[in-house]
């Protein structure tokens, strides 16, 4: 948190069972320019606090017993969208964490809370909460891809996707949101001096900043790679995500996003702005239960159905399971089918370039090319507000 007051206060309201705690973190938010506008041990006792609010955020304390102040965050969510949560717990298990983002948490701090951290939390929350600032308006499409099941080829269906559409004499961006493990810029053979991690590094994200850290690729197609460390992605949050992705749509016909198969805040944040969703499934029994349990999610967590697409990834024929079966157990049909094609994919690798551009001719070339007209014809046809937040 910058040490500059910022213009306009921020209203903050502290429920905390450690008084001291409380105490520590309205000194620090007051020396911050921050407005603490009122203290409680409790939710209970400080729900009438929250409700007088009209913006700002609330530091909320996760006691044990979990069930209600999850239930009061959903209502605080539904009534006051506008106000930011940060919670504090003292486990912040993956089960908890996932369980308190469907509630509407957006951060979450371990306790005992380091001030530094409550600082960038709340940082990332204002930047969150303040409205992407675009000298034109956002007009190109976003593609979100995306598998509940490692291996069904994710990253190998964007990047060729992406290809794809290019060759239609699209302006297309690729983004890389598999945080961890993405590896676009390698499937692409590039070697960017800059990645995602910038994003978070010194200042407002504009058209200088944009073009300084994304990669031109030599088809035209413009990259904006994954961190190339782990622990270089922990300062991206879901605000930053909407922020590069409404820019880059202001400056692309089509921006084509790798969301890996994570359930973090970043790659939902992606998913709840994407014009399509493009669900990646294998022909096997753990790809297609764990599809229809993500779709199941997603659903709950307020992504519209009607803007997913399934896409069955390296099929064969000889396969004991068909299309037909993999509709039947997902409950939603199979829009796209790509083919298996182990020579095309093998040559595109030695390559350093994607199927679309390396083999555009062999069987798996067309599919990408055949999913990237389909697509464009079908957003182009069927773009609708997307009001529903899979995040939020």
């Amino acid at each position: 948190m910058s040490t500059d007051k910022p213009k306009t206060s921020l209203e903050v309201v502290l429920i905390d069972s450690d008084g001291r705690a409380r105490s520590t973190m309205k000194s620090y938010l007051s020396a911050q320019g921050a407005n603490v506008t009122a203290m409680a041990n409790d939710l209970s006792s400080g729900s009438h606090h929250v409700r007088a609010m009209r913006h700002g955020i609330v530091v909320l304390e996760l006691p044990k017993n979990t069930a209600d102040t999850l239930e009061a965050i959903r209502r605080i969510r539904t009534d006051q969208p506008q106000i930011g949560i940060i919670l504090t717990a003292r486990e912040l298990t993956p089960d908890l964490i996932l369980r308190s983002l469907r509630a509407g948490a957006q951060e979450f701090l371990a306790r005992p809370v380091e001030i530094r951290e409550l600082g960038e939390a709340i940082s990332r929350l204002r930047t969150l909460q303040a409205p992407v600032r675009t000298t034109q308006e956002s007009t190109g499409k976003i593609v979100t891809v995306f598998s509940c099941k490692g291996g069904c080829g994710v990253s190998s269906v964007a990047v060729n996707l992406a290809a794809a559409l290019q060759k239609r004499d699209a302006k297309v961006a690729l983004v890389d949101l598999d945080l961890q493990m993405g590896d676009l810029a390698l499937m692409l053979d590039l070697r960017p001096a800059h990645t995602l991690a910038e994003i978070p590094r010194g200042g407002t994200l504009d058209d200088a900043k944009l073009r300084n850290i994304i990669a031109p690729h030599g088809s035209g197609l413009s990259l904006l790679a994954s961190p190339e460390r782990i622990d270089d992605a922990d300062g991206i949050t879901p605000g930053h995500v909407a922020e590069v992705l409404s820019l880059l749509q202001s400056r692309h016909d089509y921006v084509v996003v790798d969301a890996g198969r994570s359930f973090d805040p970043r790659p939902l944040e992606a998913l709840s702005m994407a014009d399509l969703v493009l669900m990646v499934t294998s022909a096997s029994v753990p790809s297609i239960r764990n599809t229809k349990l993500g779709i199941a999610l997603l659903g709950e967590l307020g992504l519209d159905k009607e803007r997913i697409r399934l896409v069955l990834n390296g099929y064969h024929k000889s396969s004991g399971v068909k299309p037909k079966d993999v509709d039947e157990a997902i409950g939603m049909a199979v829009s796209w089918t790509l083919p298996a094609d182990p020579r095309a994919m093998q040559h595109a690798v030695d390559a350093g370039a994607p199927v679309a551009l390396n083999a555009p001719r062999s069987e798996l070339g067309r599919g990408f090319a055949t999913l990237a007209g389909e697509l464009a014809s079908l957003v182009d046809a069927t773009a609708t507000p997307k009001g529903n937040k899979a995040a939020a």
